[in-house]
């Protein structure tokens, strides 16, 4: 069983640094064909099926993965628990599957949020996602405490993607439709979402590094 030593807390985790990387490359890609005028969709950030919208997916399901082992662990005495990588597994395939697409569309259907420009997703999906991350956030506190750079990692990463998430969302209503206004805060919301969840991947080698867990990532 690998042993945590002070300066592997130290060190950014090797796959923390690898999507971060891969973060900015996609984001980088994305803004230098923006400016070039290429609408190359298969990087165009907000876009569905194309590399930023797999890149999260892998992202938030690595997340879910990491997690596993400590549910797999102690998930028969806190069953909570499956609720932490189960909310990142809900969030992954939302990315690939989109989910809160599907929803919305169904809700317009039957005529909820008519008028709304977020679309009526925002007033189901948000609600069903914070319902499942407050259960998440009550079932991993126990393994956050005496360790606040675990807990600070956590909470930089639900401000930042949650901010981005709903936040930006929000904010980009008030802007006209179509602007370059609304497309930066299109970009700055997906680009807050890949980075919060790489701030959640850190956290959980944290986590998962700190409980000794059977391997190490």
């Amino acid at each position: 069983m690998a042993q945590t030593t002070p300066l592997d807390r130290r060190v950014v985790p090797p796959i923390v640094v690898v999507f971060g990387l891969a973060g900015i490359v996609v984001a980088g890609i994305a803004v230098l064909s923006f400016l070039a005028g290429f609408h190359w969709q298969l990087f165009k950030v907000g876009e569905e099926s194309n590399v930023p919208t797999w890149y999260s997916s892998v992202q938030l399901f690595t997340i879910a993965l990491v997690f596993a082992p400590l549910v797999i662990r102690d998930g028969g005495v806190r069953p909570l628990l499956w609720s932490v990588p189960g909310l990142f597994l809900l969030l992954s395939l939302d990315e690939v599957a989109m989910l809160h697409e599907r929803l919305g569309r169904w809700l317009a259907a039957v005529g909820v949020g008519e008028g709304v420009r977020t679309g009526p997703w925002f007033f189901a999906w948000v609600p069903i996602v914070g319902i499942v991350a407050l259960v998440a956030l009550a079932a991993i506190h126990p393994y956050l405490r005496s360790r606040p750079r675990i807990a600070g990692l956590l909470l930089a990463a639900a401000a930042i993607y949650g901010g981005s998430a709903v936040g930006l969302e929000v904010v980009a209503n008030l802007v006209p439709p179509g602007s370059l206004a609304e497309k930066g805060l299109g970009f700055a919301e997906e680009y807050g979402e890949m980075l919060g969840a790489t701030l959640f991947l850190w956290a959980a080698v944290e986590v998962h590094r700190a409980e000794r867990l059977a391997f190490t990532v």
